[in-house]
């Protein structure tokens, strides 16, 4: 199974579960509203060779029921992921100007997650520099872009990013992306975020200069809902599921799974059929965390106000 992609460390500290990894701790808790989260700290660099994640901290955020959008359900999990954004953010130093980043390509659904959020956070920078007047001094200074793709624009995102940051200097970046998982489970359902930074494409094997603080000089969160599945992750999952109902033997079922890598197609990348309405509702969450997180004294009523 270490073949198998993922961008979620939750998962990739699972290839392993049935051993300790050195430099790895992981712990994992469900609150009240049934919804779990697990962290994951990658403490050396033989932990980050172990599970093909950077060193950093690494939270995910569940709840499997998120596909029906229940209001009050969907509140409560954006307050819960707000709160673990505030933790890293606050675990960062402090930052009063805060720069998003919308990755991916808005023509294609399931790569459209951050243009979305970009669309839908509060940001404030112009309201504070033009109108401070309007504003109260709970509303951090905030701008978000989201700089396209280099197939489109020809420019590498973290080129775009660099002159960006040189121009406004900010305090913290936060990067939006979609994200791949190794589980079909988990589109629409967990959300991560991560003090890491994050390379883009590089759940697609694209992976371009990395976005995070050794290349900005200054934090980078990111944070991603995976909304792709690669042909063979199914593939073996059906595999693996076929296993445990026909104690069909553990080397076999290993066997076939790693030839099916090499078959034509099992690189495909897969997503549901509701895509559309996974990725709105995803969106609307994310912004919604990140809004809490940002301007943590304001109300969802007062954010909506200004907003308008």
């Amino acid at each position: 199974m270490q073949g198998i992609r993922t961008d979620l460390a939750k998962e990739a500290v699972a290839f392993d579960e049935k051993k300790e990894i050195e430099g790895i701790d992981v712990f994992e808790f469900k609150t009240d509203d049934d919804i779990t989260v697990n962290r994951v700290e990658v403490r050396n660099q033989r932990g980050a060779e172990e599970i093909g994640k950077k060193i950093g901290k690494y939270v995910t955020v569940e709840c499997p029921e998120l596909y029906d959008k229940d209001e009050k359900l969907l509140a409560k999990v954006a307050h819960t992921f707000a709160d673990e954004i505030t933790k890293m953010k606050d675990g960062c130093g402090k930052a009063e100007n805060i720069l998003i980043i919308g990755l991916g390509n808005r023509k294609v659904t399931p790569d459209a997650l951050g243009p979305l959020v970009c669309e839908k956070v509060f940001v404030s920078r112009h309201i504070k520099k033009y109108l401070p007047e309007m504003i109260d001094s709970r509303v951090l200074e905030v701008s978000a872009i989201a700089p396209g793709v280099l197939g489109i624009t020809g420019l590498e995102t973290a080129e775009v990013i660099d002159g960006i940051v040189d121009k406004i200097k900010p305090d913290m970046i936060i990067v939006i992306d979609a994200l791949a998982s190794r589980s079909i489970s988990r589109i629409g359902t967990s959300i991560q975020v991560s003090d890491a930074g994050i390379s883009p494409g590089s759940g697609i094997g694209n992976k371009q200069k990395a976005i995070d603080r050794e290349t900005l000089g200054i934090p980078v969160l990111s944070i991603g809902i995976p909304t792709v599945v690669y042909a063979y992750t199914i593939a073996s999952e059906i595999l693996l599921s076929a296993s445990i109902k026909t104690n069909a033997a553990e080397n076999q079922i290993s066997n076939v799974i790693g030839m099916i890598q090499d078959i034509e197609g099992s690189d495909m990348i897969v997503t549901p059929k509701n895509i559309d309405m996974l990725i709105q509702n995803s969106s609307d969450l994310l912004a919604r965390s990140i809004n809490f997180s940002i301007h943590k004294d304001l109300t969802e009523e007062e954010i909506k106000r200004y907003m308008s």
